[in-house]
């Protein structure tokens, strides 16, 4: 009778522990789609051709993850999986610096256009419209906002919450773009395309709100209810 439950006991933990492998793969698969789903999406809105060769061997990554996963063959789905990983690890990492820096240079250049349109108004000496005023006020209010998702962009950068920090750089990008619109600067030519994916028919970023104050793009955590206000960027106005 020991012998049959001693058995028995043996064959329930070794099913458990098959069952919880098996359940690992599954959402190890699921979290791996999805965020080399997300880093494509970006790769659609701004990407470099140094990227998009990095890329295209992430591609290749998957497709070969996929055929894997649909042998069935667990400890190669594993290594491969595995590989994969690594390989989207890498990726996210490039691409987080690339579009930090693209959203740093882009900003920098709005403060630039906005020096020199106070100067050219202070030579003329003369008084600035309601209109002006208003447009002014509003342009500015996109840049603070811009410049809080950058601040808290670099702080998920480094806890190494590389999604939530690209999606931030996005929306940063995003609010500089209607900066650069609602005040009539016209973009750097680079940037250019941003303004048909960044337009005010398109803009599909949340209403404006106080810097700083905002929660993470997809869903508030504990880290985004503790985030500070954000302080200026260095190099930035």
């Amino acid at each position: 009778m020991n012998k049959i439950l001693s058995y028995l006991c043996l064959l329930f933990f070794t099913f458990g522990i098959s069952a919880n492998s098996k359940g690992n793969i599954v959402d190890r698969k699921k979290n791996f789609d999805s965020k080399t789903k997300f880093l494509f999406s970006m790769q659609e809105i701004i990407t470099s051709e140094k990227l998009n060769k990095d890329l295209q061997g992430l591609k290749e990554m998957v497709n070969e993850v996929d055929t894997t996963y649909r042998s069935g063959e667990k400890e190669k789905i594993k290594k491969t999986l595995s590989l994969g990983e690594m390989k989207l690890a890498t990726s996210m990492k490039d691409y987080t610096t690339f579009i930090s820096a693209e959203t740093k240079e882009l900003m920098e250049a709005y403060s630039s256009q906005v020096t020199n349109a106070e100067e050219k108004e202070a030579d003329k000496k003369s008084k600035p419209t309601v209109a002006s005023t208003t447009t002014r006020e509003k342009s500015s209010e996109y840049y603070t906002i811009a410049k809080a998702d950058y601040a808290n962009a670099t702080k998920f950068e480094r806890d190494g919450n590389l999604q939530y920090a690209i999606q931030l750089f996005k929306r940063a990008l995003n609010y500089t773009v209607l900066a650069f619109d609602n005040a009539k600067y016209p973009l750097p030519a680079k940037y250019a395309n941003l303004s048909k994916t960044f337009s005010p028919a398109n803009e599909t970023a949340d209403a404006p709100h106080p810097a700083g104050t905002h929660t993470s793009p997809a869903k508030e955590t504990k880290d985004t209810k503790e985030t500070k206000p954000a302080g200026p960027i260095k190099s930035i106005k």
